[in-house]
């Protein structure tokens, strides 16, 4: 077993200091524009993030991710969403994980399209452009949403995903998983899956 945890504490009650609001684009502009738009955008205390489109690897990754764990939940009452479900971190800032998972009932807010609100798993694949935001500054954004107990991060050049694991409200434990053997664990999703079902049909050289 390659997997390494270590315990990272998170600051103060678990939220990330709150950035000032920018001068910039309403939220009202901005899901207007976003209901017309044919990208999508995030939205970050008045500023506008274009996404950019997906790699082949990319798109496979957050699938196979997605395919277990719609596989897994079978007829339980849990979902999983990707490609282009918009989630609502605060009231000023919108943005579009790879995917997201929750069991029980699913909330979203009275917007079109509408946002998910109450998200318990959020993933990211990350890309040579993201990483370094998908590490820290989304990180920080997403420890202010209370429903969320599992961040994970996977690499799409390299057999690597790194899973943060709500220990508490202030404490995670951060496990970094890099042989196709090793397995993830979900607990309060009750789904575990391996590196080799996130990495199906994918080839990558050894990390």
């Amino acid at each position: 077993m390659s997997a390494q945890s270590i315990p990272v504490s998170c600051p103060d009650d678990g939220a990330a200091p709150a950035r000032p609001h920018s001068p910039g684009m309403s939220v009202r502009d901005y899901l207007e524009m976003e209901r017309r738009s044919e990208v999508r955008h995030e939205y970050v205390n008045g500023e506008i993030r274009a996404m950019s489109g997906e790699k082949p690897v990319h798109n496979r990754v957050a699938g196979n991710i997605y395919f277990r764990l719609e596989t897994a939940f079978g007829d339980r009452p849990c979902a999983a969403y990707f490609e282009g479900i918009r989630l609502r971190v605060t009231p000023t800032q919108y943005r579009y994980p790879d995917v997201t998972a929750l069991c029980g009932d699913a909330q979203f807010d009275d917007e079109n399209p509408q946002a998910l609100l109450n998200p318990t798993l959020i993933v990211e694949v990350l890309s040579p452009s993201t990483e370094a935001f998908d590490r820290n500054e989304k990180f920080g954004v997403y420890w202010q949403i209370p429903s969320r107990t599992d961040y994970v991060l996977v690499a799409q050049d390299q057999y690597l995903v790194i899973h943060y694991a709500r220990q508490s409200p202030t404490q995670w434990l951060l496990t970094v998983y890099t042989a196709l053997t090793d397995t993830l664990t979900f607990a309060s999703l009750d789904v575990s899956m391996s590196l080799s079902d996130v990495y199906r049909k994918i080839t990558l050289a050894p990390i």
